[in-house]
Formats: C-alpha cells, sequence, structure tokens
C-alpha cells in the first residue's frame, strides 16, 4: 500500500518547498522527496475554485490524506516514534485552523450541530494531551506507545466523525456557489499560518526497537 503526504517545512511562504512522504509497504521508512511550487491537500497558497462541489472534495481530500498519514503513524512502534513530531505538528496546526475557520462556519449554517461541534473541540483537547504525553516521555519513555498511540486513535476518530457529521453542513444550499471555496481557502491559509509559526518539528529523542522494545 503506498500513501502520499505533503507536508510543509516552514520555509517563508515566498521560497514554499514540500516534503513528499512516501510509504511503499507497512514498516517500511519513510522516502522524502524535496518539491518545490508543488501544491496538494491544502498546503498550498490559495486560488479560486469552480465550484462549491470542488471545494467540498478538497476539504474531504484533507481529511482522507490526514488519516492515511494517521495509519502510517501508528503501524509500527518504529513510525511512531519516527513520526511524532511531523505528527504532532499536522494535528496542532489543523487543529487550529479548524477551531479558527471551519468550526464557527458549520455553527453559522447549520446551528443545529452545535453540540456535534463541541464534542469535536472535546476530542482536539484529548489528543493534546495525549501528544503532550507522548512527547514528555519520548520514545524511551514507560508508556510513549500507548499515549501516542491513544492520540492517533482519537484523532482519526474525529476525522472520521468531521467527515460524516460535520462537513455535510457545508453543502447545503443556504451556501452560495463561492462561499464554501473561500471558506475552504482561508481555512488553508489559516493552516499554513498555523505552520509557519509552528515552525519545523524538533526531531524524537531516542529509539524504539521494530517490535516496540528500548
Amino acid at each position: 500500500m503506498t500513501f502520499v503526504i505533503l507536508m510543509t517545512c516552514g520555509c517563508p511562504a515566498s521560497a514554499t518547498r514540500y516534503v513528499r512522504v512516501v510509504a511503499v509497504r507497512a514498516g517500511s521508512r519513510p522516502v522524502r522527496e524535496s518539491t518545490r511550487g508543488a501544491g496538494v491537500r491544502g498546503r498550498r497558497a490559495p486560488q479560486h475554485r469552480e465550484s462549491n462541489v470542488d471545494a467540498y472534495a478538497q476539504l474531504i481530500e484533507d481529511n482522507d490524506s490526514l488519516r492515511a498519514l494517521i495509519q502510517r503513524w501508528r503501524s509500527t512502534p518504529r513510525n511512531t516514534a519516527e513520526l511524532l513530531p511531523d505528527m504532532a505538528r499536522a494535528l496542532r496546526t489543523t487543529a487550529a485552523a479548524k477551531e479558527e475557520v471551519l468550526y464557527p462556519a458549520i455553527r453559522r449554517h447549520d446551528p443545529a450541530r452545535g453540540e456535534l461541534i463541541d464534542d469535536a473541540r472535546r476530542t482536539n483537547m484529548q489528543v493534546e494531551g495525549f501528544l503532550s504525553a507522548a512527547q514528555r516521555l519520548g520514545p524511551e519513555g514507560p508508556g510513549f506507545l500507548d499515549q501516542a498511540h491513544s492520540a492517533a486513535a482519537a484523532a482519526d476518530e474525529l476525522l472520521l466523525h468531521e467527515r460524516r457529521d460535520l462537513y455535510p453542513a457545508l453543502r447545503g444550499k443556504s451556501l452560495r456557489e463561492t462561499e464554501l471555496a473561500r471558506i475552504v481557502d482561508r481555512f488553508h491559509t489559516a493552516r499554513a499560518m498555523h505552520e509557519e509559526d509552528a515552525g519545523p518539528p524538533p526531531r524524537a529523542v531516542g529509539r524504539v526497537g521494530r517490535d516496540g522494545t528500548h
């Protein structure tokens, strides 16, 4: 199975570079290829989209890409340790952009989903708690894998919840043809800004064997 995920490296916006993470098969080590001026899955400069259908498809693609990266992250103890810095950065910046742009837009266009949005925000807090604990422990700390895997499971469940219960609110007829496109563009812009503010992720300290031993 092959996953392709693109993430910014924290370079200035005028010279954005992307790192392609390719997993050829489960358990393999990431292969990184630098590309310049590339842009997929939301980590690119905002651009006008032709319709709400296109913008919604982009939102779903972002969701699926992050879920694929989560599966890669928790596939082996080695991946869980080595990809923690990148995953923590991706999950935090994405959550911040959703709290800033997507959740308010969903609440505005479909107030009945307010409790679902509150649930999503609480799950984001849970993911942050697990991530913080995993980073505090480090790969050699007791319980590291439990905390990291709990973060992965909660984040994956949240992404599924968003796709199934929250994002459909943005497909309503009340939205003008270009309104969702602007919402998605603002979400991508907010995420890029949070990524730039976060800077490059620190590298994990310590080693974990393939079998989970230290």
